[in-house]
């Protein structure tokens, strides 16, 4: 064989060589290259599964915080219309006065029945529970509120129904702070809900 023909023969075998090598090369980096892909885009969904997550997060305490913050409201509301003025007693409350508690209380209570509910339904359970006892309260005072409109209606208030409902108003106003201090504690400490 011929010296040219050993260099030309060769340079072709190099040439191959050189091309399956770089073929090789290429199919090892795109094997890397789609590992490495395949690993960011699990990495990004992963990523953005937590995001939605604290997404939902945020906005369930936010309806949370919302619920009970409008049943504190409203169950603040009730109570103060039975707070009266400690000055006022039995026989100078008229039947005018009377009337317009009443017909608030009513109305309230209504309001606190139906956001009481939400309340409950949203959670968390310890705020939950401290709605209960702070609704609970409130009804009993409304209920005494309402023994003592009966005897103004008669023309007869007397004491005993007046001061029995004024204990009833101070016990529901500690049942409110303490449901308070639950949702304080429950929802708004670290701005997170806690873990139910």
């Amino acid at each position: 064989m011929d010296a040219g023909l050993v260099g030309l023969l060769g340079g072709v075998i190099g040439a191959a060589v050189g091309a399956a090598g770089a073929v090789t090369s290429a199919v090892i980096t795109g094997r890397r290259g789609e590992r490495l892909a395949r690993m960011q885009i699990e990495a990004q969904m992963s990523q953005a599964q937590l995001q939605v997550r604290a997404t939902y997060t945020q906005q369930q305490v936010a309806k949370r915080i919302d619920a009970h913050a409008k049943l504190l409201d409203q169950l603040e509301t009730m109570l103060s219309r039975l707070d009266l003025n400690p000055q006022m007693t039995n026989a100078q409350v008229q039947r005018e006065v009377a009337e317009q508690v009443t017909a608030g209380l009513f109305s309230d209570f209504e309001a606190v029945k139906s956001l009481s509910t939400t309340a409950l339904i949203v959670g968390p359970d310890q705020a939950g529970q401290k709605s209960l006892a702070a609704v609970g309260r409130a009804a009993h005072a409304f209920g005494l509120w309402m023994f003592f409109y009966a005897d103004v209606l008669e023309g007869a208030p007397n004491q005993e129904p007046w001061d029995n409902m004024r204990t009833a108003v101070v016990e529901a106003r500690n049942a409110w702070r303490d449901y308070a201090s639950a949702v304080r504690e429950d929802l708004m400490d670290d701005g997170t809900a806690r873990p139910q």
